[in-house]
């Protein structure tokens, strides 16, 4: 009696692999007559959407799309929100930076939306906050450097300058550090600047096109920034210091 309910319970699942196999060569058969008809950009989502059949025929699994509201998915929030410690460096900026203390190898503080990139175009090695595709390592403060190896970058959020100096000292990173100067001053300015006295300007108050700032719409130019800022570089070997 039981082996006839499993033969059953087959056939009616082999039953509905059938149809969805039918249903789904229907759909590709009325896709390609509409195509024939109308004609479709083949850089569509519709031509990505149309995969999915083949892909699921393979994989043995049934797909089901569905839309969920920003406001019953909780975990989508992140992706909604801005901040300006998601600010970074223009890449006219980027470039003069390279050509003067680069290459620089890794980016210390960075998401995969604004990691610099490298002579190619393609993002450099970076650290984040939190675990993404693109990303090196969780942490920059929890990673292993060689400075025999890596040239490190580090533009990291304000609150954090005075910790990321004293790290950078500590483990004796070789680093090109990008601070702002604040008004009024920050206690942690004196820590800076007992590194070295020279410090180059790579902006200063009203210029446009230094600071990149995220918004709905990418990234836009800030026309009312700090006083200056600047470039620290090497750090532990007290050489030179980036202003911004």
């Amino acid at each position: 009696m039981l082996s006839k309910e499993l033969e059953a319970s087959d056939q009616i699942r082999l039953c509905h692999i059938g149809i969805e196999l039918a249903n789904a060569k229907s759909d590709e058969s009325k896709r390609k007559e509409k195509k024939r008809k109308v004609g479709s950009d083949d850089s569509s989502p519709n031509k990505k959407k149309s995969c999915e059949p083949t892909l699921t025929f393979q994989q043995n699994c049934n797909l089901s799309l569905s839309y969920i509201h920003t406001s019953e998915n909780p975990s989508d929030y992140l992706s909604r929100t801005y901040s300006k410690s998601d600010a970074y460096i223009s890449k006219r900026t980027w470039n003069y930076i390279q050509q003067k203390f680069g290459p620089h190898t890794v980016d210390m503080f960075s998401l995969d939306s604004n990691a610099m990139l490298d002579n190619e175009g393609f993002a450099i090695s970076h650290f984040t906050p939190y675990k993404s595709p693109l990303s090196s390592g969780v942490d920059a403060f929890a990673q292993i450097y060689k400075s025999n190896e890596n040239y490190y970058y580090a533009f990291p959020p304000f609150c954090l300058i005075i910790a990321v100096v004293k790290f950078i000292k500590q483990e004796k990173i070789t680093c090109t550090l990008i601070f702002p100067d604040f008004k009024p001053v920050k206690p942690w300015i004196t820590v800076i600047l007992s590194c070295d006295k020279n410090i180059i300007t790579i902006g200063y108050k009203g210029d446009k096109g230094v600071l990149l700032y995220p918004s709905k719409k990418g990234f836009y130019k800030i026309k009312k920034a700090f006083s200056a800022i600047y470039v620290l570089q090497n750090v532990h070997s007290l050489e030179t210091i980036m202003l911004v």
